[in-house]
């Protein structure tokens, strides 16, 4: 993969280490959020596809402590990210070594669903996070099969920024699997191989970012080095850019990144995201991701460590240097507290953080699908109200304001 420079750069009087050259119209990006999902880690490891949802939390700690003799806790402690298997850019995560197999499935079932997209073993949540946003308000991908061209394959077209080609990928039916199981990107809904088939493109896009050529690639497998590639860390709102802005979407008028603490307090940041909606539910594909530690989260916010009353990151709340899209906004005026609708790309696997900033109630939205620039998109579906239980254990929670600018680096969108 090329390198990139990297520099130092001061976010409110803050060293953040680890931002790329990869410039959106507005500012730089830190190019080193990477977490794999832990489960997706462990059926990997133990090569073995394990039921997680049938087990009690102290069952799934086992598994974790058979698997790399760890609890799901200490895999996310931000203090040894250089010894967890969970974090990029550290010496304990690369890629796991896997064969290929053409397996039993389709496309899509129905149509691309914004609870799709579910993160594997590798620490590629910007990208997963991107993908389920842009599923969330497009509906529709821009994966396509042309048999008349290229039998056999999909194809799926990127924005190289580097390279300013829109690159086109067609992979085939093979993907990574151990013991015929997928090991890498998979989808909520059985046999679905959608959001496998994008990664495994993505991962040849990302691999060589500045020499993609402007002639279709055609891909069958992929070399363990260019998997590896996902495992070095990148940004959501890269790769939200590397998604949409080819056709059909091209999203190129805008796109926008915000540090949480740009704004006087946590209500102001919370309109900011509440005027990316309709009706409860983005118009815009948006993303967010948490800082490196809650050191730089406490300085980041003007206070010392001490200061920071916040559970600190881990498997079970939120986690460090880690992407999650963003659905929607929640204002309870009862209450009094407004939330902001936030996915995690672990999936249903990964039970809600359990602390007590969430609002675990029906979550009532406009279901409705969009084009650039906010267009509702009319050859789709009229729009539907739809309620989510937000205290079902699905990845998608509702997280407090003044709790999200806490943990949370920045957000962005496209548009």
């Amino acid at each position: 993969m090329q390198k990139i420079p990297k520099k130092d750069v001061m976010i409110v009087g803050t060293k953040v280490p680890a931002v790329s050259k990869f410039k959106l119209p507005q500012k730089e990006l830190r190019m080193d959020i990477g977490v794999r999902n832990p489960y997706a880690l462990a059926n990997a490891a133990l090569k073995e596809k394990i039921g997680w949802k049938d087990l009690a939390h102290d069952k799934r700690d086992e598994v974790f402590r058979r698997a790399f003799k760890k609890s799901l806790k200490d895999l996310f402690d931000p203090d040894q990210k250089s010894l967890s298997p969970v974090y990029a850019c550290s010496a304990a995560s690369p890629c796991p070594a896997i064969g290929w197999a053409n397996l039993a499935s389709w496309l899509y079932h129905d149509k691309f669903h914004g609870s799709d997209p579910v993160q594997g073993a590798a620490c590629d949540c910007y990208l997963i996070a991107a993908l389920s946003s842009v599923a969330w308000t497009c509906q529709r991908g821009v994966i396509t099969k042309d048999e008349a061209t290229n039998p056999g394959y999909y194809t799926v077209k990127f924005y190289d920024d580097m390279a300013n080609v829109t690159a086109t990928i067609g992979v085939s039916k093979n993907l990574p699997v151990i013991s015929n199981n997928l090991v890498y990107a998979d989808s909520s809904t059985a046999n679905e191989t959608w959001p496998s088939y994008y990664e495994k493109a993505y991962a040849q896009l990302y691999a060589n970012l500045g020499s993609n050529p402007t002639t279709t690639q055609l891909i069958d497998t992929l070399t363990q080095a260019t998997l590896n590639c996902l495992c070095n860390g990148g940004n959501p709102l890269a790769s939200l850019y590397h998604i949409t802005k080819p056709s059909p979407y091209n999203y190129t008028t805008k796109t926008t990144k915000y540090p949480a603490t740009d704004y006087s307090d946590a209500s102001a940041m919370w309109t900011a995201i509440n005027n990316l909606t309709s009706g409860n539910k983005t118009i815009y594909p948006a993303v967010a991701w948490t800082y490196p530690d809650k050191e730089h989260a406490a300085q980041s916010l003007q206070m010392t460590t001490d200061a920071w009353n916040w559970a600190d990151y881990a498997g079970t709340t939120i986690v460090a240097q880690h992407a999650y899209s963003i659905f929607g906004t929640f204002n309870d005026t009862a209450a009094g507290k407004k939330y902001i609708i936030l996915r995690n790309p672990f999936g249903s696997d990964q039970p809600d953080p359990s602390i007590p900033q969430l609002y675990t109630g029906s979550w009532s939205y406009t279901n409705k699908f969009y084009k650039a620039n906010g267009v509702w998109n009319q050859t789709i579906m009229e729009p539907t109200p739809q309620t989510i239980n937000l205290g079902n254990r699905d990845g998608i929670f509702a997280l407090e304001a003044e709790a999200f600018r806490a943990y949370f680096e920045a957000f962005g969108w496209v548009k």
